[in-house]
């Protein structure tokens, strides 16, 4: 009985769509991939958004993946983020969306 309870469970999780919330069963469409701006390129205020990774280039070889770039709103920074840390998976090491005057 205990098997067959564990393997109802795993089931139901793995029955959860991809893009889901767990336990909403309501879908997060992915933000739509947006491309990092040269800072020099805006006036005013402006979202600047870093990314510092470690990715694996082969079995033992791990790379630095370094990424930075400039925004005019939070939501296209955390958009960018998004698709990084898609892109990248994990060994995430720093990101953020910081407002520069």
């Amino acid at each position: 009985m205990k098997n067959f309870v564990l393997a109802a469970a795993m089931a139901a999780t793995l029955a959860i769509p991809m893009g889901t919330v767990a336990g909403t069963g309501a879908a997060q469409a992915a933000p739509p991939r947006v491309k990092a701006q040269n800072c020099k390129n805006l006036n005013g205020s402006h979202w600047f958004g870093i990314f510092q990774a470690i990715g694996q280039r082969g079995l033992f070889q791990d790379r630095m993946i370094y990424e930075a770039g400039c925004f005019t709103s939070r939501v296209n920074c955390k958009a960018w983020l998004y698709w990084l840390r898609s892109d990248h998976g994990a060994g995430e090491k720093l990101a953020s969306c910081k407002r520069r005057a």
